[in-house]
């Protein structure tokens, strides 16, 4: 894949520009956006740090790779599949025109591939048609290729109630992420390692936000993979670690 593929927003995330500065910290954010879509529509967005005290003795790790597919995609294939880990790919509708061939291997090695936008822009800045287009773009392309989405992450973390429904009328429902690799910020295999580590001896556990169009994380990532296992990380694909949640955290969208 040609370099100048990237998108305008995505180079802004490999100078470290684009974490949502704007936004509290997860948690509360997550807190917060309960609380909004439960009082305006029939859906919930899961609250993925509800499951974490009940992975205290064994570990769910569940990886989550963002913006792709891109030219690193493939050996990170190789990186998971040599350890018998699964992980879940949010791919852009844009990427998956071009690269059908990556996403068809994502889904056949078993990795979960879910909605990630068509082109990576900022959904709060949307009109609620423009959200419903970039959903859909991106649903139609999954499902050429024979692949069902069950979520959708919205670009930055950043989105509202219009995205909440937006995603429900595609089935699918929001989710973010409850660490961040901040791959984004740290340029180097070795600041990426450190990184991760000062944040598995916070936690270990949980969704964790990585991006597979990023070398210095493709290259890091059997260390990381392997430092996770060490402390007895389950590696499990999104829908397998939410499974865990309680029902009501997890409703399906209705109407």
């Amino acid at each position: 894949m040609k370099k100048s593929q990237t998108t305008r927003k995505e180079a802004g995330r490999m100078n470290g520009e684009s974490s949502p500065k704007h936004i509290c910290p997860l948690p509360a954010v997550l807190a917060a956006a309960s609380l909004l879509v439960c009082a305006c529509v029939a859906t919930r967005v899961p609250d993925p740090t509800a499951t974490l005290a009940q992975h205290k003795q064994q570990p769910v790790c569940a990886l989550t790779f963002d913006d792709g597919p891109g030219r690193h995609t493939v050996q990170l294939l190789d990186a998971l599949r040599s350890r018998n880990a699964h992980a879940t790919f949010f791919v852009l509708g844009e990427q998956v025109r071009r690269e059908p061939q990556v996403v068809r291997l994502i889904a056949a090695e078993g990795h979960e591939v879910d909605n990630h936008s068509f082109d990576h822009p900022d959904f709060r800045h949307l009109s609620r048609e423009d959200q419903q287009r970039e959903i859909d773009a991106t649903q139609t392309a999954l499902r050429s290729l024979g692949i069902e989405p069950k979520f959708f992450r919205p670009p930055y973390g950043d989105y509202d109630v219009d995205t909440v429904r937006a995603a429900a009328r595609d089935g699918l429902v929001v989710v973010l992420w409850t660490t961040d690799g901040k791959d984004w910020k740290y340029h180097t295999v070795h600041a990426l390692e450190a990184n991760v580590e000062r944040e598995l001896k916070v936690n270990i556990g949980g969704i964790y936000l990585f991006h597979d169009v990023h070398a210095w994380t493709v290259d890091a990532m059997p260390s990381i993979l392997d430092r996770m296992a060490a402390q007895g990380c389950r590696f499990v694909t999104l829908s397998e670690y939410l499974a865990g949640q309680p029902e009501a955290a997890t409703a399906r969208p209705q109407g």
